[in-house]
């Protein structure tokens, strides 16, 4: 059981510690222990050690010495930066000062240390949709049988999954953690890292197709969590996908397979979709659960099966799964649905967007906007490569062969999202193009008590405005 009384107590780190994990050299300093690591020269932590990432837009050994005179006790820096970093640091006697061979290599081995010490077990998420919000669910169920460690936004790279790592303490029990990649081998390295004794593959669809260049590579790419396991380890993987089904076929690995379909290992059953939540079976091995997930999209009955199926391989029992399922609470842009000033139903889905989760999110519109009308409010989808004018089209040609009333599209791709849905019959009368505060005054006008509006687009689209110009 949880054990409340550890839940805060840091890991440690001495110098020695630091030295073995990184393989670098102490420069100078004798200070110890620390309590952890940092890497925003903004936000200064007590008794832990500054990394100075060489990023795309950034270098962090150019704060060095700011770090410094707001009483930073440590610094990591790269070898080349040492004859620097001598004459910046003569004035303060006693700080520590470590050199590496590389910066972001070496926080990728600080944390490996981390997971090698800390007694937890983990459970690692990746796939092309829906990480996030099965990374919530499994949380929320193991959380109530574990002290469990969860990522926290999107911290799912090679900087955000170490530093997530590093929030390990005493108490934890198991970890679980969301992977994320946008080119082949990003998902070895990470699972490198965390070595996962569960690996959970949610679907392949055509997400960051520029870095992968087909399905095929994304599958591939994908996989290699499944093939990072260990002979102990269980892979979890959505029967109802053919790219993972002949993963599980070809893995060499334990897998469990989950999905609607009959030789599904844990299966779901959807009874019924209501404008705020969802209502299905669930079946196990040795017995069954129904649930009801605050949420109103039937898509999401299969990230609750990817969710229940780990906690099911980590020993948890049937009524715990169906427990904390029922207690779980959509984050903030999936799939939030709220009142417009003037009274319309308005889904914000905001969070980020790929062909797989944006065509999901229509779907969901369809099935919920009963006899109002239902608006589709789209930004790009980036990462799409050669195939993104394609990819947008589709969407176009979606919105109108599932009979939505009309489209609002922001971004670079909205002719294309223009044409797909005039070849699919929607009145081009019906469809409006523009800068995001005029879509909302148009859509302020139109939309009525009785419409629904789905908004989603990626991240980098900032469709969240649109959301807050109509609330």
């Amino acid at each position: 059981m949880k054990n409340t009384a550890l839940c805060n107590e840091p890991m440690t780190w001495s110098i020695a510690d630091i030295l073995e994990a990184t393989g670098g050299t102490l420069v100078s300093g004798k200070k110890g222990p620390f309590r952890g690591f940092f890497i925003d020269s903004r936000a200064i932590k007590d008794e832990c050690l500054f990394i100075a990432i060489r990023g795309k837009n950034h270098d962090g050994h150019e704060f060095a010495e700011e770090v410094i005179k707001k009483d930073c006790q440590g610094l990591m820096i790269c070898e080349d930066y040492v004859p620097l970093a001598r004459k910046t640091i003569s004035d303060y006697t006693g700080t520590v000062l470590v050199s590496v061979k590389d910066t972001t290599e070496a926080l990728a081995l600080l944390a490996k240390f981390q997971r090698k010490r800390a007694d937890v077990k983990v459970i690692a998420i990746t796939g092309s949709s829906g990480k996030t919000t099965t990374r919530s669910m499994t949380a929320g169920i193991m959380s109530g049988t574990f002290e469990t460690l969860a990522t926290d936004g999107n911290f799912n790279n090679d900087i955000g999954l170490p530093l997530t790592l590093f929030r390990l303490s005493k108490a934890h029990k198991w970890a679980v953690l969301e992977l994320g990649a946008s080119g082949h081998g990003e998902i070895s390295r990470l699972s490198e890292i965390c070595r996962p004794d569960i690996g959970i593959i949610t679907n392949i669809g055509p997400a960051h197709l520029e870095g992968f260049g087909s399905m095929e590579g994304v599958a591939s790419a994908k996989s290699e969590l499944i093939s990072s396991l260990g002979d102990d380890g269980i892979g979890i993987l959505n029967i109802d996908d053919p790219f993972l089904k002949e993963i599980a076929v070809s893995s060499g690995k334990r897998i469990i397979k989950y999905g609607k379909a009959e030789d599904a290992d844990i299966r779901g059953s959807l009874l019924e979709t209501h404008e705020d939540r969802i209502v299905f079976d669930i079946f196990f091995p040795d017995g069954k659960g129904r649930i009801e997930l605050r949420t109103p999209g039937p898509f999401m009955m299969m990230n609750a099966l990817a969710a229940a199926s780990a906690a099911w391989a980590a020993g948890i029992g049937i009524e715990k799964i169906c427990v904390g399922l029922r207690g779980f609470k959509p984050e903030k842009g999936r799939l939030n649905v709220k009142r417009t000033k003037r009274g319309a139903r308005l889904i914000d889905d905001t969070y980020n967007a790929n062909p797989t989760s944006m065509l999901a999110a229509i779907d969901t519109l369809v099935s919920i906007k009963g006899k109002g009308r239902g608006f589709l409010v789209c930004g790009d989808m980036l990462e799409l490569g050669e195939k993104g004018a394609e990819l947008h089209e589709n969407i176009g040609k979606a919105a109108a062969e599932k009979g939505l009333d009309a489209i609002f599209i922001y971004g670079s791709y909205s002719l294309n999202v223009k044409k797909g849905a005039i070849s699919a019959g929607m009145p081009e009368s019906n469809i409006f193009t523009g800068e995001k505060k005029e879509l909302a005054k148009i859509i302020e006008k139109t939309a009525g008590t009785d419409d629904w509006i789905l908004i989603k687009g990626s991240r980098s689209m900032h469709m969240e405005e649109i959301v807050n110009d109509l609330l």
